[in-house]
C-alpha cells in the first residue's frame, strides 16, 4: 500500500513513532549513523517530512528578509541582530542569523539522510519520488545560503571566489567552502534531477514545476537568458498557475486562504489553519503595522520610488508610520495581515517567473511582444482603473529598465531586489546600494563561528562598505 505523507504541522507530535530518535533525542549535527534511526521506508518518509517542516520555518519570511536587508529597499531594522545585516556589519557571533543558517543546513542534513537510505534500497516508485524531493530540498536550501553568504555569480571572471559549504552526506565534519562555480553546478544538478523525476502535481509537496522555477532563477542569476526562457515558459504555459486577481498576491487578506492558497503559487511554505500552524511569521509579524515600530521597514529611497505613481495599487499597500518620525514604514496588507494568520508563503510564484522571462527576452532581443504582454498583465492588476501599458515596440535598455522597476514593485520584502542590483553590477552598471558598492565585503553575510572549526574554512571579510 502506498505510504502517505503526514501533514507538516503534526510532524512534531507524530515523531514519537519510529523516527523519534531522529527528531527528539539528537540535534541534526549529531546524526551521522544512518542505522540509528532510519531502518524502513516509513522512517525515511518521516525524515523527509522533517526536512519539509524545517523548510516551512526557514522560508516563513526570515530568509527572504535576510536578503532584503542587504538591498536598497530596506530601512533600518528595529532589532540589533537584523540591524547588523542591514549595516553590513555581521560577525560570526550573531545569534539570530546563525540560527537561520543552522536551520537551512538542517534541511540539507535531513535530505542527505533520506538520500543515503534510498541509495541502499531496491528502487521503487515511492522511493524514487522521495529521492527527487530530497534533491529538490537540498538544492533549494543550498541556493538560499549561497545567495546571501557569498558574493554573486560574476564577482570574479571565472567564479572561483568562495561560495558556501556543500554537504552531500549526513555529516557534521568540518569542510571548506566550494567555489561559486562549483556551488552553482552542484545546486543545478540537484534541481535538474528533481525536475526530471518529480510529477507535475504532488499535493503540497515539491513538483517538477517547483524545481523548474528554482532552476530558472539560478540561470537568471547567471544571466543565462535562454535557459531562463526555457524553464519559465514551461511553467507559464502549463496552465496550472494564474496571476492573483489583485496585488494581495499572498491572499493574506482573503479569508478563503484559511483553505486555499494564491493561484500563482508554484511552491509554498504551507500554513494550516485547522491545526493553528502558521508558516509566515517572518512576514506577518515583522512588517505588520501597529502602534509599535515594525521590525523591518522600507528605505526612504524606496518609499519615494513607490510614491512616483500614487494610483499604483502596490504603493497603496505601504504605510508610513508618522508616530516614528517617518522612519519606520510597513505593509498595510498582502504579506503582513494579523487578521488572517494562516496564509501560506509562496517560495516561487508566477509573477516572478513572468518578470524574469520578460527580462530574459529583452536581453535576447527576442519575443519582445511576449515580454511586453507579461509586464502589461502585471500593470493591469496594479492599475485596474487606469490603463498604464508599456508601449508596443519598446525595446533594449528602456524595456529592461521598465521590467526591473516592475520587479522591484512586485516583490518588496521577498528578498529578490538585491539579486537585480548585483546582476546589474556584474554587468557593468555603477551600482550603489545605500551609498555602498554592490560588491563591497559586507554585502556577504558572515558565517557562524562553528563553521571555522575546520582548518580549510575561510570566513568572509567583515565590514569595508562604509
Amino acid at each position: 500500500m502506498k505510504l502517505r505523507y503526514i501533514t507538516l504541522a503534526i510532524l512534531s507530535t507524530f515523531a514519537v513513532s519510529s523516527c523519534s530518535k531522529f527528531l527528539d533525542t539528537k540535534s541534526d549535527g549529531q546524526l551521522e549513523t544512518l542505522d540509528e534511526f532510519i531502518t524502513t521506508d516509513a522512517d525515511a518518509k518521516l525524515v523527509l517530512n522533517g526536512a519539509y517542516d524545517v523548510m516551512g520555518n526557514v522560508f516563513d519570511g526570515d530568509i527572504q528578509s535576510m536578503a532584503e536587508l542587504i538591498s536598497s529597499n530596506a530601512g533600518r531594522p528595529n532589532s540589533d541582530d537584523w540591524r547588523a545585516v542591514w549595516s553590513r556589519e555581521t560577525t560570526f557571533f550573531n545569534g539570530t542569523i546563525n540560527g537561520h543558517y543552522t536551520d537551512v543546513y538542517r534541511i540539507i542534513n535531513r535530505a542527505n539522510l533520506v538520500l543515503e537510505y534510498i541509495d541502499r534500497q531496491t528502487e521503487t516508485p515511492d522511493l524514487m519520488q522521495m529521492k527527487a524531493e530530497a534533491h529538490f530540498l537540498r538544492g533549494l536550501a543550498h541556493f538560499a545560503v549561497l545567495k546571501v553568504y557569498a558574493q554573486p555569480w560574476g564577482f570574479t571572471s571565472n567564479n572561483s571566489h568562495a561560495g558556501i559549504v556543500l554537504r552531500d552526506t549526513p555529516s557534521s565534519e568540518p569542510k571548506g567552502r566550494s567555489t561559486v562555480a562549483e556551488c552553482y553546478s552542484y545546486i543545478q544538478g540537484d534541481l535538474f534531477y528533481a525536475y526530471s523525476n518529480l510529477p507535475a502535481t504532488n499535493g503540497i509537496y515539491a513538483t517538477k514545476y517547483a524545481a523548474a522555477a528554482s532552476l530558472a532563477y539560478t540561470y537568471y542569476m547567471q544571466n543565462n537568458y535562454q535557459k531562463v526562457v526555457d524553464y519559465t515558459t514551461e511553467i507559464i504555459e502549463s496552465g496550472l498557475f494564474s496571476l492573483a486577481p489583485d496585488v494581495d498576491v499572498f491572499y493574506a487578506m482573503n479569508d478563503s486562504n484559511m483553505i486555499y492558497n494564491t493561484p500563482e503559487g508554484i511552491f509554498f511554505a504551507h500554513s494550516n489553519a485547522d491545526l493553528s500552524d502558521a508558516r509566515n511569521d517572518g512576514f506577518r509579524n515583522s512588517y505588520m503595522p501597529g502602534t509599535s515600530p515594525t521590525v523591518f521597514s522600507m528605505s526612504t529611497e524606496f518609499l519615494q520610488f513607490m510614491q512616483f505613481n500614487a494610483v499604483d495599487k502596490r504603493y497603496q499597500v505601504l504605510v508610513q508610520d508618522n508616530a516614528n518620525t517617518g522612519q519606520i514604514q510597513s505593509l498595510r496588507f498582502g504579506k503582513s495581515n494579523q487578521n488572517n494568520p494562516f496564509f501560506s508563503v509562496p517560495i516561487s510564484r508566477l509573477t516572478v517567473m513572468m518578470l524574469i522571462r520578460a527580462e530574459a527576452y529583452a536581453n535576447l532581443n527576442s519575443n519582445l511582444d511576449v515580454a511586453i504582454a507579461d509586464i502589461n498583465a502585471l500593470r493591469d492588476r496594479a492599475f485596474p482603473d487606469t490603463p498604464f501599458h508599456v508601449a508596443d515596440g519598446t525595446a533594449g535598455a528602456d524595456l529592461i529598465a521598465i521590467i526591473q522597476e516592475e520587479f522591484r514593485k512586485e516583490t518588496f520584502c521577498e528578498g529578490y531586489w538585491i539579486d537585480v542590483e548585483r546582476r546589474n553590477g556584474v554587468l557593468g552598471a555603477p551600482v550603489l546600494i545605500r551609498d555602498a558598492p554592490w560588491n563591497c565585503p559586507g554585502m556577504a553575510i558572515q558565517f557562524p563561528n562553528s563553521e571555522g572549526t575546520g582548518a580549510d574554512f575561510v570566513f568572509n571579510p567583515e565590514g569595508g562598505c562604509n
